[in-house]
């Protein structure tokens, strides 16, 4: 049995729902489901009942539930006792991570494995294209936007919504931006397929920029070339001339932990240990 699977299905279990457990972590619904069917053929029992409303547990699945949660702890645990050895041995954690998430999310996830594990030596990979790290093994563990990357699992932190990036003088009588309004100036369209897909249609002027790097389109905004929409995390540190503005309609990435699926280094698996304790962190 995998505990990580576990885990999953165990939120499932909370919002009554595969799909919108699976959304979290990289699953399909399907395959979220087949790992509910394979968890109930290794212990011959029923577990689930499915209909068109979503899922709740069986009355067989209500008795196992105690033990399926102490299963998961458990584990928990043995990573954290692995952590720790790790960390004796002399081993290095290798992180790889934007660097929007170097200065806001990762500060808190190193303070607390410091304090934990003072001897355990960290590797951190800042830069703006960190999945590929993985495949070339530069990187243990990622810290980033959730993706359908293969033979990888994704455990997500928190949602980082989009907002609108315009100069100080722009919209002052707004207090959200439609989709209209970014009509109303050249837009600058950074290389983001969430953003390009907010448009019905596509802003009468735009200029597009082939760059992962959103400095360069914030300094397209300072410059008065035209607005731009980005997540929060890259904007906090506008230069003063700018601002941001929210969405009336909420959008959003979700930031996580990706990691292969076959890793078996003790330190990835114990680090995943720590994260429900930034669980409740919040970009808002």
């Amino acid at each position: 049995m995998d505990a990580e699977v576990i885990r999953i299905l165990l939120e499932a279990i909370r919002a009554g729902s595969f799909s919108k457990a699976a959304q979290s972590h990289c699953y399909t619904p399907s395959a979220l489901s087949h790992a509910a069917d394979k968890l109930e053929n290794e212990l011959s029992i029923t577990l689930f009942n499915r209909n068109s409303k979503g899922i709740s547990l069986t009355d067989d699945g209500q008795q196992m539930l105690p033990y399926l949660m102490e299963f998961v702890e458990a584990q928990a645990k043995m990573r954290h006792a692995a952590l720790t050895l790790s960390a004796k041995n002399g081993n290095t954690l290798k992180i790889g991570c934007y660097s929007s998430i170097a200065k806001s999310l990762l500060p808190p996830v190193l303070s607390k494995l410091n304090k934990a594990l003072p001897n355990l030596t960290v590797s951190v990979v800042v830069g703006d294209i960190t999945e590929n790290l993985l495949s070339v093994e530069k990187a243990d563990v990622v810290f980033a936007e959730k993706c359908a990357l293969p033979n990888t699992l994704f455990t997500p932190l928190c949602k980082d919504p989009y907002v609108a990036v315009v100069r100080q003088e722009d919209f002052s009588n707004k207090a959200t931006l439609t989709r209209d309004d970014f009509f109303k100036k050249p837009f600058i369209m950074p290389n983001d397929l969430l953003v390009r897909n907010y448009f019905d249609s596509l802003p009468i002027t735009v200029i597009q920029v082939f760059s992962d790097d959103n400095d360069s389109v914030i300094s397209m905004v300072r410059q008065g070339l035209g607005i731009t929409l980005l997540p929060k995390l890259s904007v906090v540190d506008l230069p003063s001339e700018l601002k941001t503005v929210p969405l009336d309609t909420r959008v959003e990435r979700t930031l996580g932990l990706i990691y292969r699926a076959d890793s078996s280094a003790d330190a990835v698996h114990a680090l995943l240990s720590y994260l429900p304790d930034f669980s409740q962190l919040t970009v808002d």
